[in-house]
Order: C-alpha cells, then structure tokens, then sequence
C-alpha cells in the first residue's frame, strides 16, 4: 500500500540532505575552453577547489589560510592564483566574499524554477542571504552581468532566467517583487578595480565613469589591461584609476617597454618606469 507518512517524511529529509552534499557536475569541455587552458596551474586548482567548496548558489566565504592549508600551498600562491581568477569571480562588495560567475550555468540549475524545484528554492535563499553584500537587484539581472562579464571564459550566457523572486525593485533596494529598471552593465566595476589593483583617488567617481562608458569600452578595458599592466615596471609610476578611465587609456596602443604612451604634457604619471622622461 506504499510508504506511511513516517517513512515518506524520512525519505524527504534523506532528500534535502542530498541536495547539500558535494555530488556536483563537472564541465570536462573546460580543459578545451581558451580561459580555463591558459590559467596556471595553481589557478586551475583553486578554481576547481571553489566549485567543489562553494554554496549551492556559487557563493564562498574568504578564507585564503583555510585553502592554503587544503590545497597544500603557500597562502602567497594562493593569493596569487587567485588574482589570475578574477574574471572568473564576483567580489563582495566588502571583498569578504566571492561568486563564482559560471556555476549554476555548469550545475544544469539555469532557469531557476522554484516552484517545481526544492533546490532552485534553496538557492534563491542563499541569494536574499548575500543580497547587500553583493548589492543584488534581482536575480535575474545579476546572473546576466555575471555571465557577461566573462566573455572570454566558457562559452553562453545566462539567460531566460525565469525566476519570479527579485531582489528590490527599480534602482533601490526594497523588497519588492520585480526587474531592477536601471541601465544594464556587461562588466562591473568591482571585476575593473580588482584587475587595476591600485586603489587609491575617488572610486565613487570612478564608478561614475564606468557606468558612463559603452559596453565595448569596458570589455576593451579588461581585455588589454594585462597587457597594459605588464608595461609598467614600478607600481608608482602606474596611472590613478580614474586619470586611466578620464584619459581612455586603453586606447593608447600598447608600446615596447622603454617608451611612453603619448599623454597630457606635465601628467606626473605619464611614465611606465623610471628611465622615461618628461613629454617636451
């Protein structure tokens, strides 16, 4: 005649315990992907250790010691790994945690249904849970940003996401029902000022100025900054964030260490390293 009801609500707890364990997907396509193929090998550890230890939303804790000590690196490798990540990963906005940008997209849990789904339920939590430290509208419109904003990594975004819970509603943080209004971004800031690593001068202008800035400026920004980067031999002499953004330095070709990209006369951070000279 089938289970009781004793029987039948164990079997529903074995199940929600299940949703929590560590049987997770893996994207093997990942060691053909040009982003996942081109990390070292430290970073693909890490990656491969964040998708294996993060919530059932993509969502982990800083605990740089604590990964150190499970990988079995120095907290210096670590670190470094994880910079070589970051077009992988959403900061908080306190940079206490992370969200790995691809997770859900790779644990098949796109669109979220939590209406037929017990776990999609679940995840919605987690996200309420870290809605002000990630400063999330909606759901929706932070999974479309997330993907996005790593075009270079696995291939397809998250769209279609058919999840009826918003987070806020219009531009402000409420607790209403519904799509953000305000202007979509392809990349955050947050993944800019990161990469930029010098973070000093007035970030909430310099937000500003991201915000301004056309889509494909801002992928053009996080593409050649590498390069950019490499350029510049002591830390110093690299531009402020915002004399980067307001002089659009990324369209400055990127030149052979030893000269200068061509800048405003008198700019005292004109310079790549310490043999240049002062613009005539």
């Amino acid at each position: 005649m089938g289970r009781s009801i004793a029987s039948r609500f164990s079997y529903f707890l074995w199940g929600l315990h299940f949703i929590e364990m560590a049987y997770r997907y893996t994207n093997t396509d990942k060691w053909g992907d040009a982003w996942y193929s081109n990390l070292k090998p430290a970073e693909k550890l890490l990656f491969n250790y964040l998708c294996d230890n993060c919530d059932i939303a993509g969502f982990i804790e800083m605990n740089i010691k604590r990964w150190a000590s499970d990988i079995g690196y120095d907290k210096s490798v670590i670190e470094g790994a994880l910079k070589g990540l970051q077009r992988g990963f959403i900061n908080s906005i306190s940079g206490d945690c992370i969200y790995l940008r691809t997770y859900l997209k790779h644990q098949k849990n796109l669109p979220l249904n939590p209406e037929k789904n017990m776990a999609h339920r679940g995840i919605i939590k987690r996200f309420e849970l870290y809605k002000d430290k990630f400063n999330i509208e909606s759901i929706e419109s932070f999974l479309e940003g997330a993907s996005k904003g790593l075009q270079r990594g696995f291939k397809g975004a998250s769209k279609g996401l058919q999840c009826p819970y918003g987070i806020g509603s219009g531009n402000g943080s409420g607790k209403g029902s519904g799509k953000g209004e305000g202007k979509s971004i392809n990349i955050e800031f947050e993944i800019f000022w990161n990469l930029y690593d010098k973070k000093v001068g007035d970030k909430n202008a310099c937000i500003k100025k991201w915000n301004n800035l056309k889509d494909v400026d801002r992928q053009k920004i996080i593409d050649t900054l590498p390069a950019f980067l490499s350029q510049i031999k002591d830390k110093q002499y690299q531009p402020f964030p915002a004399t980067y953004l307001n002089q659009r330095r990324w369209e400055n070709e990127i030149v052979a260490s030893g000269q200068r990209f061509p800048t405003s006369k008198g700019d005292p951070q004109t310079y790549i390293n310490k043999d240049w000279k002062p613009l005539p």
